[in-house]
């Protein structure tokens, strides 16, 4: 379940900039790596340059992993990120990256649930699907009080793609929330939730979670997942009690580029 969640999710990237598509991972071991040079933002989930899956089949050994880094620099790749799953190797794993000089990050939690239909909690607000024509509205609810995690412009760009479906919350018109449902076969992704003030703890986020996964229902997927940084509590309280399962976390860490840790390479 891990490695097929991973695998889709990972296709979800490749869509989210239509004009410019991120490269196609390369399948290294295990590990699933993705190298672009020309970008280099500063938060993971909008920078593609990732390593994921590594260790995840028993692949892993510290030889590949030194040859991993190595491609990076090779790349002139500013900064990439490790994204650490559960597995017999994880530790062992940790120990090289600490090795290698990362630095751990955060932690992301993916929940899961089967898709099922399930009842929309009491909402005053009104759940619509944003159409392009609506792009003012979505841009002044993913940039209401700063863009903190660097999602703004990927949200736009889904709006109006093929596989992506954005929400929005409103309250007598105006825009209050949204949330984003991505469909690959059999699964659906959600993401992108955000509510802005003064319209938080009125059950907008809860009301567009149960409209994406009824929708992902409607469209033939058997899964539906999401993932969220722990710290964010009120988010993944909102996906537990909307029936979501807590499957795993993942471990991000960090690689700059002026890292001066030596690493051994071993067997």
């Amino acid at each position: 379940m891990q490695q097929w969640l991973g695998r889709e999710i990972a296709s979800r990237q490749m869509l989210l900039h239509p004009d410019r598509p991120w490269p196609m991972p390369r399948l290294i071991a295990d590990a699933t790596v993705v190298i672009d040079p020309g970008n280099d933002k500063i938060y993971p989930s909008v920078n593609p340059n990732h390593v994921e899956h590594f260790g995840t089949s028993g692949l892993a050994n510290k030889r590949i992993f030194s040859e991993i880094v190595e491609m990076y620099r090779s790349a002139g790749v500013p900064r990439f990120f490790v994204y650490l799953s559960p597995s017999e190797q994880a530790e062992e794993i940790a120990n090289w990256l600490d090795e290698a000089g990362m630095v751990r990050l955060v932690e992301l939690s993916v929940l899961w649930q089967p898709t099922q239909a399930i009842g929309v909690p009491n909402c005053d607000m009104e759940i619509v699907d944003c159409v392009p024509e609506q792009a003012d509205l979505l841009r002044s609810i993913v940039s209401e009080g700063g863009d903190e995690f660097g999602y703004a412009p990927a949200t736009l760009d889904m709006l109006g793609t093929p596989h992506f479906y954005t929400l929005l919350a409103l309250d007598r018109g105006c825009p209050a929330g949204t949330g984003s449902l991505y469909h690959h076969q059999r699964l659906g992704y959600l993401g992108n939730g955000k509510t802005i003030e003064p319209f938080r703890r009125r059950g907008a986020q809860s009301a567009l979670i149960a409209a994406r996964v009824n929708r992902a229902c409607m469209l033939g997927c058997t899964d539906v997942v999401s993932e969220t940084y722990r710290f964010l509590e009120t988010s993944l309280k909102n996906l537990r009690r909307a029936g979501f399962i807590e499957l795993y976390q993942r471990k991000i860490y960090q690689w700059e580029e002026g890292n001066t840790a030596t690493y051994r390479q071993g067997r």
